[in-house]
């Protein structure tokens, strides 16, 4: 016995029983739950994507009635799945769908009570995606969903957020992602990973990129300029002060790694944090120079680098949009599923 506790059906039930997979020569050992005692139909659940598939025993009029995906599935003489005693869905994640099942059947007291992790609402959503069942398990999101207190920058958020309907959480991550995003990094590679909201990512990337290289196109052509023969970066045209900033800008790129090879947006791994916070921290040297008895100040001589350097920190803080409007209406819709 799963639970001692009375459900409008009687408690569901569990055993092992012998079941064969696809090949016939390979047969797997699945658990069976009951959630019915006039179950009509077993679903074979998990079979290619998880070590512990399980064989759930539904009612195929119950499943109608909570999923437009499944009522066109089990409707009579519609498709095959319709007339059959068993059907498999082998890529999708057992726990998540036996709670959506237990939901179906009115087993609800035999769902999780505590906060799910992230992966598992992750599954959850996936399923819920699906088959269309949002609006089934809606009710026990407040008791699921840890909602994060921070900004997150967490890629599986998106599409928890996009499948669910939170907008906020949504918008949050994906404009952290922008300014944060390491290509060298896990949180680069579980981006790259599905399931993700339609569009998402490639906006994500393409906005990392569009302000990365705009810095860079600043701080490459502001070098070029300030080591110009024509040009002068002392206000006062002291070739000594001009080597000073120019010398200084150089040896900054060097130990940021600008230099010697120029980097493309395309191809760096740096998040945009990253390289303004190198920016941020740029020191600058002035020139001292001896004249009429006195020291001439060169203080103001790098004012108009440094303001470059101040420029290009402001457009790190000012990424192109990247959550669409076909996201908001999609996240708005779930929340009436």
């Amino acid at each position: 016995m799963e639970s001692s506790s009375p459900t409008p059906s009687g408690p569901s039930t569990e055993s092992d029983a012998r079941t064969m997979s696809d090949n016939p020569s390979s047969p797997r050992l699945h658990r069976t739950v009951s959630l019915d005692d006039s179950s009509d139909i077993a679903l074979v659940i998990g079979e290619e994507c998880s070590d512990e598939p399980v064989r759930v025993e539904v009612l195929k009029g119950a499943l109608r009635l909570s999923s437009s995906v499944w009522k066109t599935m089990f409707e009579p003489g519609r498709w095959v799945e319709s007339s059959k005693a068993e059907v498999a869905f082998p890529d999708d994640d057992p726990e998540a769908m036996l709670m959506i099942l237990r939901i179906v059947h009115l087993r609800f007291r035999e769902l999780p009570e505590g906060k799910l992790s992230l992966a598992k609402l992750l599954s959850l959503a996936v399923v819920c995606d699906k088959y269309a069942t949002v609006g089934i398990v809606r009710p026990w999101l407040h008791v699921w969903v840890d909602i994060p207190k921070k900004v997150t920058s967490e890629p599986d958020w998106l599409f928890v957020a996009w499948v669910f309907g939170y907008t906020r959480i949504f918008q949050d991550v994906a404009n952290k992602l922008v300014t944060y995003l390491d290509t060298d990094s896990d949180t680069y590679n579980s981006l790259m990973l599905d399931p993700k909201p339609p569009g998402i990512v490639e906006n994500i990337l393409q906005a990392r990129i569009q302000v990365i290289q705009r810095i860079l196109d600043i701080c490459y052509t502001t070098l070029d300029k300030s080591a110009g023969a024509r040009h002068k970066c002392c206000q006062h045209s002291s070739p000594l002060c001009s080597a000073a900033i120019v010398g200084a800008v150089v040896q900054g790129y060097y130990n940021f790694g600008l230099l010697p090879h120029r980097l493309n947006a395309n191809t760096t791994t740096m998040s945009i944090y990253d390289l303004t916070a190198k920016l941020k921290n740029f020191d600058l040297l002035t020139h001292k120079e001896l004249e009429y008895g006195g020291y001439l100040s060169h203080l103001q001589c790098p004012a108009s680098y440094i303001n470059i350097l101040y420029t290009a920190q402001e457009i790190g803080k000012k990424a192109p949009k990247v959550v669409e409007d076909k996201h908001l209406r999609h996240m708005e819709a779930q929340t009436k599923a």
